[in-house]
């Protein structure tokens, strides 16, 4: 999965965040919100496993098509001058792939959560700083079968990596007064 696909699914979450939630608290009183949310997302990249490369191109359709389980759901709390959120997303994708003649099976596994909290202060009626902190775990598995099709014997190949990492984030979020939605 591509660093650019973290990136416009951590937009899309503070988006979603940002854009349920009431604009000011009455009186200082705490205000809660729950979200729950979906987006869509297309993977571009490589797999590899020893010397073999692959290229991964998915489509938004191709994803929703190996989606396994998928969750996403935020929490807001607002008094009108603090705001706390807590926004949690994931993901996990599986695939199966055969040759012509059934020469050689791939199968790939990935698993992605995310977890971002967020502390907002309010500068003005309409304006709010934020600081946020974004946790992100990926897994992948990947398992390639080849069968030799004069024997029919099977060698299997597997390989998988984790990876996890924390991103800060320093924002400003805009609220358009209007009676009727919230800009």
């Amino acid at each position: 999965m591509s660093r650019r696909t973290h990136i416009i699914a951590t937009v899309a979450s503070v988006v979603a965040v940002c854009t349920a939630t009431p604009v000011l608290a009455a009186d200082g009183d705490w205000e809660h919100t729950v979200i729950i949310y979906a987006m869509g997302a297309a993977i571009d990249g490589e797999a590899t496993i020893g010397n073999l490369t692959v290229p991964v191109e998915v489509s938004m359709s191709d994803v929703f098509d190996a989606l396994e389980m998928g969750a996403m759901g935020a929490y807001r709390a607002d008094n009108g001058t603090w705001s706390f959120a807590l926004d949690a997303t994931f993901m996990g994708l599986g695939g199966t792939a055969t040759s012509q003649r059934d020469i050689v099976k791939g199968d790939m596994d990935m698993d992605q959560m995310t977890l971002m909290g967020t502390v907002g202060r309010r500068l003005t009626p309409n304006l709010e700083g934020l600081f946020s902190l974004s946790w992100f775990d990926l897994s992948t598995d990947l398992e390639l079968t080849t069968r030799n099709p004069l024997t029919g014997a099977e060698t299997t190949r597997t390989a998988g990596d984790d990876a996890s990492w924390i991103d800060p984030m320093i924002g400003l979020q805009y609220n358009a007064p209007s009676d009727r939605f919230r800009l």
